[in-house]
């Protein structure tokens, strides 16, 4: 599919719920933006409370110190449960990975059709 339509290369401008959407379809932050605004945000949201009580909490952390945005992918498929409790409304329990994410900074980036992972998540295996 992706040769019929002859793309090289998509970008976008993640926001509100597509912020783990489009990571879990292969799209990944500009690598200097990752390094400089998004681990490091994510980092600070993992410190805070419901995330820092997960199971995945020491591997989410080592994922978002990690160099590389290909980090992210992984983030956004941690399905371990966690409970928001927000003062004033009903408890609510979400997936870790989108969760953090969908808390995390709004962020551009792009899929390359050269990445097979990305190209996997993307086109759900079809790659002809």
């Amino acid at each position: 599919m992706a040769d019929q339509l002859r793309l090289a290369k998509l970008s976008l401008h993640a926001v509100m719920d597509g912020r783990f959407v489009w990571a879990r379809l292969g799209f990944l932050p500009d690598p200097q933006y990752w390094q400089s605004v998004f681990g490091p945000g994510l980092l600070k949201l993992l410190h805070r409370a419901p995330f820092r009580h997960c199971g995945k909490f020491h591997d989410a952390v080592a994922m978002a110190s990690s160099s590389s945005a290909t980090a992210l992918r992984s983030i956004a498929f941690i399905s371990d449960l966690v409970l928001f409790d927000t003062p004033g409304e009903d408890q609510t329990i979400c997936e870790f990975g989108p969760a953090l994410l969908a808390n995390g900074p709004n962020w551009n980036g792009t899929i390359t059709v050269g990445d097979p992972p990305a190209v996997k998540l993307l086109f759900k295996g079809e790659t002809k």
